[in-house]
């Protein structure tokens, strides 16, 4: 917190303060203290008992395991460092991140309720995550438009559409080039 603190101090209006360089000096004492005492073996000690109980007490979390990780590395205990690592890294969700030659394609299922009578445009979007706390990682922008008749059933707001998508197939860069000629094996 103190190096965070130092950062923002360092620049004005602090800096034209009359007793700058005393603030200045006082915080670089502190903040060796607290280096210090953060180094201390007692420190390393407790960090590393609080962290073991933590992961004990959430084994599945690999945040939890990479900060053992950096409190063992920083003991200097390398084994068990790369083990905690490893261990973290089979917690984390795999990545299904195409190859820069690959294409995957898939079908985009969606069951509309009635809606009033307009056009209406829709942009399918693919996340990880739940609806409140995501990270994007595909958007096709107006992919569909589509023109609603007028409907017998009451329409009412705002929508949530339950929807799926199916992965028909990974295609690779040789496959790809074999549908360009003509010849394909899926």
């Amino acid at each position: 917190m103190l190096l965070r603190i130092d950062v923002l101090v360092r620049k004005p209006p602090f800096t034209g303060q009359l007793t700058h360089v005393e603030d200045e000096a006082r915080m670089a004492r502190e903040i060796d203290e607290a280096s210090q005492a953060a180094r201390s073996p007692e420190a390393a000690a407790l960090a590393l008992a609080v962290a073991r109980s933590a992961l004990e007490g959430d084994p599945e979390n690999p945040a939890l395991a990479g900060i053992l990780e950096g409190i063992e590395l920083d003991l200097g205990d390398l084994r068990e460092a790369l083990a905690l690592s490893q261990r973290a890294g089979g917690l984390l969700p795999k990545d299904f991140a195409l190859a820069a030659d690959e294409a995957c394609t898939v079908d985009f299922y969606l069951d509309l309720p009635a809606l009033y009578a307009s056009t209406f445009s829709f942009s399918p979007a693919v996340a990880d995550g739940t609806l409140d706390h995501y990270s994007m990682c595909d958007w096709i922008d107006n992919a569909v438009a589509l023109h609603m008749a007028t409907s017998d059933t009451p329409i009412y707001g705002q929508l949530h559409i339950p929807c799926r998508v199916e992965v028909n197939s990974r295609i690779t860069a040789e496959a790809m080039s074999g549908a360009l000629s003509g010849e394909m094996d899926l």
